[in-house]
């Protein structure tokens, strides 16, 4: 079970034996962003490899391996592009989804993402007032 608003379920169904754990979804980090990015396009990683052939669309073909001081590095300017604690885990993944055979792509791109996310929770904001 999941919900936004915790305190305002009925004390019946969150008592113990019913839920007994309850974990808490935090926004983003920048930390969390950061080993988002390197997972993202860490070639060295086994679900990558041979568990998981690469599909042989040539617009999916656009994979360069990085190494891994320059991916902690490009994490890391990653990372900084984005506000900490204002987008969600799932958020930042499913941009990096889109962009996932092209670390350089996900980090010239993240921040007219940003700009786009952020106005359009303004726009939503202005319009449910």
């Amino acid at each position: 079970m999941t919900t936004n608003r915790l305190y305002g379920l009925d004390t019946a169904l969150i008592r113990p034996g019913r839920i007994d754990l309850q974990v808490a979804f935090t926004l983003a980090t920048r930390k969390q962003i950061r080993e988002m990015y390197e997972r993202m396009y860490d070639d060295t990683q086994s679900s990558q490899s041979e568990h998981a052939p690469r599909p042989a669309l040539p617009q999916l073909a656009k994979i360069i391996k990085i190494e891994p001081k320059r991916l902690r590095g490009l994490a890391h300017d990653f990372a900084q592009k984005l506000p900490e604690e204002t987008f969600s885990p799932a958020e930042v993944q499913s941009f990096l989804l889109e962009k996932k055979r092209d670390a350089m792509s996900a980090l010239r791109d993240v921040e007219a993402w940003r700009d786009r996310q952020l106005e359009t929770r303004e726009h939503k904001a202005a319009n449910f007032t």
